[in-house]
């Protein structure tokens, strides 16, 4: 399966994800991947954009390929796979800086499912990573980073853009369309992928994108 076929999948009702079987990882996330998905069901429905697709449906197998193509081993990819599905689990603590929680809920539970103390260092240092601005200081993380990202590469950036808007006006930050499309344009001008297969597969689309949100404000 390419790329952007895998990136692209659609989690199945029951949540396994893409019809193609998890790369070989060790510890096994299935678990990891059946106790998540039980956490994000409770989520709010505020949450548009943050919801539990953004990591079932597009972080997750974003992630899980990136390291495969990446040259990650089994035990790499588990830990990038662990980091992808815990990521966004602190929104059901708070909206803000939400990331330390997200890290906080993962070395919590992930002991039980086989990982180690070194283990949750790793995947906890991915998940502070993907706070806005990016910081990842490891190639796990800019792994994770760029996963997580990804729609500002495909063509679902208009629509996630529009949910995360509707989502922030739940936090009680408006914004008009021609004041949002500035603040994208912002946003692509200051973020950059991390990984080469990331620059590869998603910076076309995302020099597009930048293209298409000039065109909405005249430019």
């Amino acid at each position: 399966m390419s790329l952007n076929a895998f990136s692209d999948a659609r989690v199945r009702p029951d949540g396994a994800g893409s019809d193609d079987q998890l790369p070989d990882t060790f510890p096994a996330l299935e678990p990891v991947l059946t106790h998540v998905r039980r956490a994000l069901e409770r989520l709010p429905d505020t949450l548009l954009y943050h919801d539990i697709h953004h990591t079932l449906r597009d972080v997750f197998p974003s992630a899980m390929l990136l390291a495969e193509r990446e040259g990650c081993g089994p035990r790499e990819r588990s830990l990038v796979g662990a980091a992808a599905l815990f990521h966004d689990v602190g929104y059901l603590d708070r909206y803000k800086a939400n990331e330390p929680l997200g890290a906080a809920r993962a070395r919590q539970v992930l002991p039980r499912f086989g990982f180690s103390d070194e283990d949750l260092d790793l995947i906890a240092d991915m998940i502070l990573a993907t706070a806005v601005p990016q910081q990842p200081r490891s190639h796990l993380a800019r792994i994770l980073c760029d996963a997580d990202l990804a729609h500002l590469g495909t063509d679902r950036f208009f629509l996630q853009s529009e949910r995360l808007r509707l989502e922030l006006s739940y936090q009680g930050v408006e914004s008009n369309l021609r004041a949002w499309h500035e603040s994208n344009l912002r946003f692509l001008d200051g973020h950059s992928f991390h990984t080469a297969t990331a620059q590869a597969v998603w910076q076309p689309g995302k020099d597009r994108n930048r293209a298409l949100v000039e065109e909405l404000l005249g430019r």
